[in-house]
C-alpha cells in the first residue's frame, strides 16, 4: 500500500513538471532535433571520414519538418526561429547537393 502511494505521488509530481514545459520549449527542441539530425553525416562527408551519404528521402523528410516549423514561425512572427530555420535550410541544401551530385 505504501509503495502504491509513493508511485502515485511521483507520477503526480512528474505530471506537474511536464505541465510547466511550454509549447515554445518543445518547438525549440524539435527545431534543434531537425537541424542536428544530419550534421554528423555532413561533417563526415566534408572531413572525408565517410563517403556514404544518406538516402534522398531522409533529407526530404528533414526539409518537410523544417518547412512546417518555418511556416509556424512566419505565422507567429518568431524572427529568431525564422533566422535559425533559414540557416538550417542552407545547411540542408548543402547536404542535399552532396547527396545528389556525389
Amino acid at each position: 500500500m505504501g509503495t502504491t502511494f509513493f508511485i502515485e505521488d511521483k507520477m503526480e509530481s512528474l505530471l506537474q513538471y511536464f505541465k510547466k514545459i511550454s509549447t515554445e520549449t518543445l518547438g525549440w527542441i524539435a527545431t534543434a532535433a531537425f537541424h542536428l539530425s544530419t550534421i554528423p553525416t555532413l561533417l563526415s562527408l566534408v572531413s572525408g571520414i565517410n563517403d556514404r551519404v544518406p538516402t534522398t528521402d531522409v533529407a526530404l523528410f528533414v526539409w518537410v519538418g523544417l518547412l512546417i516549423i518555418m511556416i509556424r514561425s512566419i505565422i507567429v512572427k518568431d524572427y529568431v526561429n525564422i533566422l535559425i530555420n533559414s540557416i538550417g535550410f542552407f545547411v540542408q541544401v548543402c547536404l542535399f547537393t552532396m547527396i545528389v551530385f556525389k
